[in-house]
């Protein structure tokens, strides 16, 4: 089990890449210095719900269970990758 304070503890952290957590259900309180954020694998993910204001790159890949994209996950977004993730029905909001 990751267990930390991500906002006090790595608030340098600019890039994050989680594989195959398939325990993970909910992603948040991450960082606002995350600039790219990677994750495969993770299987019962249902929700990233993050404000990231400096994300310039976000994939995902055979996350089923991705359900909801945050609509706070950076205006400053350049690349969006998703594959397999199939239960996706929210996503960024178009400005």
């Amino acid at each position: 089990m990751l267990s930390f304070r991500p906002r006090t503890e790595l608030s340098s952290l600019e890039h994050l890449n989680l594989q195959v957590c398939t325990s993970l259900e909910t992603l948040s309180f991450l960082p606002t210095t995350l600039q790219k954020l990677w994750l495969a694998g993770c299987s019962s993910l249902q929700t990233v719900n993050a404000s990231l204001p400096k994300l310039q790159e976000f994939g995902a890949e055979e996350c089923r269970n991705l359900r909801t994209l945050s609509k706070e996950l950076g205006s400053c977004m350049r690349v969006l990758a998703l594959q397999g993730c199939d239960g996706l029905s929210e996503s960024l909001a178009t400005n």
